[in-house]
């Protein structure tokens, strides 16, 4: 959830920090669970949107269980493998 940053320019910018050395021993990397949020809609600024990231979160963490439907929306998951 980069400040300023939507789903599709964190896509973009994920790609330089997965160039990078120690990239593949971060334990989430490692577990395939990266996730990729709407920072500029939901994350970065104070607002009535606090209810909606929240959301997101219980999504990203619990997904089987969760059905607010941000998924797509207000974040995705990022494919680690290769």
């Amino acid at each position: 959830m980069p400040c300023g940053y939507d789903i599709q320019k964190s896509i973009i910018e994920i790609k330089t920090l997965s160039k990078n050395k120690d990239w593949q021993k971060i334990r989430a990397v490692k577990n395939d669970k990266v996730f990729i949020t709407d920072g500029n809609q939901y994350f970065n600024r104070p607002g009535p949107r606090l209810v909606e990231s929240l959301e997101i979160l219980v999504e990203i963490l619990n997904f089987k269980e969760s059905h607010f439907k941000h998924n797509n929306t207000g974040w995705i998951k990022f494919n680690t493998i290769n």
